[in-house]
């Protein structure tokens, strides 16, 4: 070959190579593209940002995450960790978006779950107050027994006891001709030994009206307390005072009906069924004695109940309004 042929020959390889190394170009260039976002993608351990994320083959938009191992926005929790934002759950591999929900997994809780409360199934006294202290109460089931601990217990006055259907269950049948008397200790005060604010309480179911519920008082003195029925109306005297409701009771059928009294230390206020029927100002004299108290009956043995007392009790304080009501409501002699 001349040289004039070896030299076209040459021009002619290296205008190939030229036109190799110009295709190649991009190709290295897109490559080399490639490996950075390969690298930013391990940096940044396949968190994405933004409103939505990419994570796997999977990406979120700004409303929601999706499956995989998707990523969170801008309010989500770790991608493959449960996470609570703002009341809303995630679970499992799967995390919220910006008001997403989440999707694969469990659903966490809201961050401020509480368990649920117990329903409250007692009775409100609803004014707020304490009752003053329970002295005694007796149910009538067949016993004399005091309800109250420490308290002494009754015992049939002329020991023919006689039980009748109650409002809660039995009561003392006083219709019988006998009541409970219960007995002063030897050693050790009387709880009953009351002089100033108290609460006498009863279910009573009579077979006509007239004589005692709760009684402590000298037969035709002034020197103690009771709660009675008088003439078809409610009565209650403390010392000298005679209180006596100008509303009547209801007929004397047999049917049972709550009946109260109580002195708060300036008034007695009168209750039939839970309901205020009397209040009248008093300033009584002493209420001191040393009798022992009874239920159905005087002190004397007069004055007999015929009929049926249930849930009698005694407060050494004045009950409100409210707490009569309830009592009344709860249909035993206890408040609530």
């Amino acid at each position: 070959m001349s040289r004039e042929g070896v030299s076209a020959h040459r021009r002619a390889r290296s205008a190939r190579a030229g036109r190799r190394r110009i295709r190649k170009q991009p190709l290295a260039a897109t490559l080399a593209l490639l490996l950075v976002g390969h690298a930013c993608s391990l940096d940044e351990s396949g968190l994405a940002s933004g409103s939505g994320g990419t994570s796997g083959a999977a990406a979120t938009g700004p409303m929601g995450g999706d499956g995989g191992a998707a990523a969170t926005g801008p309010v989500g929790g770790a991608a493959g960790q449960d996470a609570t934002t703002a009341g809303d759950g995630a679970g499992g591999a799967s995390d919220t978006g910006a008001s997403g929900g989440a999707s694969g997994g469990s659903a966490g809780a809201p961050s401020d779950a509480s368990p649920d409360s117990e329903p409250d199934v007692s009775v409100d006294a609803s004014d707020g107050s304490s009752c003053p202290p329970l002295v005694g109460w007796w149910r009538g089931e067949n016993d004399t027994q005091n309800q109250v601990a420490g308290a002494p217990a009754g015992v049939w006055q002329a020991n023919k006891p006689s039980y009748a259907a109650g409002q809660l269950g039995k009561g003392f049948n006083v219709a019988s001709g006998d009541y409970v008397r219960i007995p002063r200790s030897e050693a050790g005060a009387y709880p009953y030994d009351i002089d100033g604010p108290i609460t006498l309480v009863a279910w009573v179911a009579a077979n006509g009206w007239g004589g005692r519920i709760v009684d402590k008082i000298t037969a035709g003195k002034a020197d103690g307390y009771l709660l009675d029925t008088f003439q078809s109306k409610l009565r209650m005297i403390i010392g000298n005072k005679v209180v006596t409701s100008t509303t009547s009771l209801p007929a004397a059928n047999g049917a049972f009906h709550h009946l109260a009294g109580v002195f708060d230390g300036v008034a007695v206020r009168l209750y039939v069924d839970g309901v205020l029927t009397h209040t009248q100002p008093v300033t009584p004299s002493s209420a001191a004695n040393s009798l022992a108290l009874r239920l159905g009956a005087a002190s004397d043995s007069s004055n007999k109940l015929n009929g049926v007392i249930d849930e009698a009790a005694v407060f050494s304080g004045a009950l409100s309004d409210q707490q009569i009501a309830a009592i009344h409501q709860l249909g035993n002699g206890a408040c609530p």
